[in-house]
């Protein structure tokens, strides 16, 4: 999250995160393991692999592949990201409802012992957010607007209430705290996927 903060105070001119960025990209490299097939982390010294750390870091390995900062975008970033992005869907998508669950504990031997099947706003909002940045620079016939796609319709059709006389979506009440954040999360990137997608051919 840190890294995706910067990442757009360095675009917009407002600081030379250069370094800082490196520093992060270089943790989530090096915080990938085969554990459960993939992914980083949740944070060190736990035993579980979720979407929230793994959504993130694919957004920011996909737009640091093609940044010009030394140390901090590297050609294999966004096949880094490809692979985070592929590993959420191989184990924690849920197949009937087209939602991505929260995560994963693994044991020591890199068995899957249990998957949370908790469905956290945010955890759709980031999974979005990758298929789309990845969607953008791999372009037509990479498949990822697909997915994005699919992600969303299951939001409209899961995440959300009708709202008003037309019946608008709104996305469903987070409640306060985290809640709410997670909620504001989910609606950043369907507002990046609502100005992205249609420019590319899926």
């Amino acid at each position: 999250w840190l890294g995706l903060a910067l990442a757009r105070a360095h675009r917009g001119g407002l600081v030379q995160a250069g370094p800082a960025l490196g520093e992060i990209a270089g943790r989530l490299r090096s915080g990938w393991t085969d554990h459960s097939g993939g992914g980083i982390w949740w944070r060190t010294g736990v035993d579980f692999k979720n979407v929230p750390a793994n959504g993130p870091a694919a957004i920011l390995l996909a737009r640091l592949s093609d940044m010009d900062i030394p140390g901090a975008g590297e050609r294999s970033d966004r096949q880094r990201a490809r692979s985070t992005v592929d590993w959420i869907e191989d184990n924690l998508l849920d197949a009937e409802s087209g939602l991505v669950w929260d995560g994963l504990h693994v044991n020591d031997d890199g068995n899957i012992r249990d998957v949370e099947k908790t469905v956290y706003s945010y955890c759709q909002g980031v999974f979005v957010g990758a298929c789309v940045e990845l969607a953008q620079r791999d372009g037509k016939g990479s498949g990822w607007a697909v997915r994005a796609v699919r992600t969303i319709d299951a939001v409209a059709q899961r995440v959300t209430v009708p709202d008003g006389p037309a019946g608008d979506l709104v996305i469903r009440g987070q409640g306060g705290g985290d809640g709410g954040l997670f909620g504001g999360i989910l609606a950043r990137y369907l507002a990046l996927a609502a100005t992205a997608l249609p420019g590319i051919d899926p």
